[in-house]
């Protein structure tokens, strides 16, 4: 667990204090941002494991939305989403007894272990993710390398990174904003222009990909998707 990354977004009291420590002595680095803004910031710059947001609200699942759009697919983080850490009410308010404090200890220790846990399968997934594989086509994240049917294509860095983010999650439809910020494309301006700068990067994808291209879906007025692996059938092979 030593060296696993922790950022607590919310209000900083008493909770987030306790839970903070309590997963400091588990052996975790734990990191605290005050705001979305601030979270954002250090979730670029840090590479959290975990990002823990203490109130459920629309803003907050929007900001796990951005935190996601601006890192690259082997940065993303797990993120729990929690009532009771960071909100002005759970940090400003004090057990009025000795069983309210007790079961406010309870909860924070189930929280710290249901962090704890999700470090360990974040850690197993990060292991499982260096290659993945579909429909005869493999990408290797450790050599940035594209390769069907064991030739490669001659995949860019860029294409990579595009080609990683559609594969990693057969069937989400990304859009062209989300893919540009996930390949980190190398073209600026307006989203207008960088829409086109993507789908230029899909064209030449597919091309290379030659009669497998369409395992990248268009979706018309949105963006795009990987086909979804159609289990018992390979018509690619």
């Amino acid at each position: 667990m030593n060296n696993r990354l922790v950022l607590i977004i919310g209000r900083q009291g008493r909770l987030s204090a306790a839970l903070a420590d309590n997963l400091r002595q588990s052996g975790c680095e734990v990191r605290t941002a005050l705001d979305s803004e601030d979270g954002l910031e250090q979730a670029i710059s840090h590479s959290p494991d975990i990002v823990l947001v203490g109130h459920q609200s629309p803003e907050s699942f929007e900001m796990c939305r951005r935190i996601s759009s601006r890192m690259r697919p082997e940065q993303l983080p797990a993120f729990l989403v929690t009532p009771g850490v960071g909100t002005a009410a759970a940090e400003d308010e004090e057990p009025e007894s000795i069983d309210s404090l007790l079961a406010e200890t309870l909860a924070l220790d189930l929280l710290a272990q249901g962090v704890r846990t999700l470090l360990s399968r974040a850690r197993q997934a990060g292991q499982d993710d260096i290659v993945l594989e579909h429909h005869g086509l493999r990408l290797d994240r450790t050599r940035y390398t594209a390769e069907l049917k064991g030739e490669s294509i001659g995949a860019t860095p860029t294409e990579f990174r595009l080609l990683w983010t559609l594969m990693a999650k057969p069937g989400h439809v990304f859009s062209r904003p989300e893919l540009f910020e996930a390949c980190h494309a190398e073209h600026e301006g307006e989203p207008s222009a960088q829409s086109r700068a993507i789908d230029v990067h899909v064209k030449t994808i597919r091309r290379k990909l030659a009669e497998q291209g369409i395992l990248i879906e268009t979706i018309r007025g949105v963006g795009y998707r990987f086909r979804e692996p159609v289990w018992g059938v390979a018509p690619f092979e």
